[in-house]
């Protein structure tokens, strides 16, 4: 009974639940917040709609949160840990645009140029790969691990999938969001996780871009 309530698991629940009502925010403050404004739509709503949903749960994590002590992989296996994610999340990513092509989204070529290309980078992999990891890989899993491992990756899997609107983008951040989950969990590491999932980003960001589409 006094491990069930251990001071570790508390913690665990409440960060847990702070971070599922963070999920929510994130999932709907789009169309709350920012739902009829002229950025609607652009590279800088997603980078307005990141940093109001993410920030107050990163300010969270920072308050009351401790990393999970975990066992850092040497750095040989963590190379090849992330080197076999990132073909993975890329491999998922192009299966899935193949399966649901009228999911792509057309680039028109007068925004192909540097300008749209450096807030392309900002704001759909900068931004995501470090704020989404910090929360999802980051706090959920760390909070979720005071029970199990491997259910902490199917969990945080599944609130990644949550926020992501459409059924090809919730099928592939769910996949995808176990493949980073174990990740995080052998490699010990969150800096990889934050990595494969910029690459992955920045790799459909530059194919989008090449293919119009």
């Amino acid at each position: 009974m006094n491990g069930l309530f251990s001071d570790k698991r508390r913690k665990g629940f409440a960060v847990t639940i702070a971070a599922a009502l963070s999920v929510i925010i994130l999932r709907f403050s789009g169309d709350i917040l920012l739902g009829n404004t002229p950025l609607s739509g652009t590279i800088w709503y997603t980078a307005a709609l990141t940093l109001i949903s993410l920030l107050p749960p990163m300010l969270f994590a920072f308050a009351a949160d401790s990393p999970a002590e975990r066992k850092k992989a040497p750095p040989a296996r963590t190379a090849a840990l992330s080197a076999g994610a990132l073909v993975l999340c890329i491999g998922l990513n192009f299966l899935l645009s193949v399966l649901f092509p009228g999911d792509a989204m057309a680039v028109s070529a007068e925004n192909r140029g540097i300008a749209f290309f450096a807030g392309g980078v900002l704001c759909l992999c900068i931004l995501p790969s470090v704020l989404e990891e910090l929360l999802f890989r980051g706090i959920i899993i760390n909070a979720l691990s005071s029970f199990d491992d491997k259910w902490a990756a199917v969990l945080s899997a599944a609130a990644f999938a949550f926020v992501h609107s459409g059924v090809p983008a919730g099928i592939y951040a769910f996949l995808a969001g176990i493949v980073l989950g174990m990740l995080r969990i052998y490699s010990g590491r969150l800096v990889p996780v934050i990595a494969v999932h910029f690459c992955t980003n920045l790799f459909s960001f530059t194919a989008l871009l090449l293919m119009g589409g």
